[in-house]
């Protein structure tokens, strides 16, 4: 059976809703901790997993628990679409797409919203703003 990368990334066929749901969830759950964040006064997430040393495996954790099942369910997901598709499964391959569509607009939407709130709550406009003006 020859596979080519292709393949994994196809956007038709089963499981194309996977592409939409998987990170709708993620984007959900990253607004959800970024508000969280901003709301406690912490840094930005990304930041504080490079930056902040003392807490970084507590900062780890504590995300990993936030998208646990989320990620779970993208990589059972992929892995039986695989199944169906290919009639194999490649578990690299379903980490890596897991991680893509779970993980990564999480970290993104987190650290986005929690700058954004913070933001808004200090009163900063932005670079080149004036207070008031958007």
């Amino acid at each position: 059976m020859d596979l080519s990368l292709m393949d994994f990334w196809r956007l038709d066929g089963p499981g194309h809703l996977r592409f939409v749901m998987q990170p709708l969830f993620a984007v959900l759950l990253g607004i959800r901790d970024g508000r969280r964040d901003a709301k406690a006064g912490v840094a930005p997430y990304v930041y504080r997993i490079i930056f902040d040393s003392p807490r970084r495996r507590e900062s780890l954790k504590e995300g990993l628990m936030a998208i646990a099942v989320s990620f779970a369910v993208a990589i059972i997901m992929d892995g039986v679409i695989q199944y169906d598709v290919h009639g194999i499964v490649h578990p690299v391959a379903a980490l890596v797409v897991g991680g893509l569509l779970v993980a990564s607009p999480y970290l993104l939407l987190r650290g986005l919203v929690c700058r954004i709130m913070q933001r808004r709550q200090h009163g900063d406009p932005g670079p080149g703003r004036a207070v008031g003006q958007l």
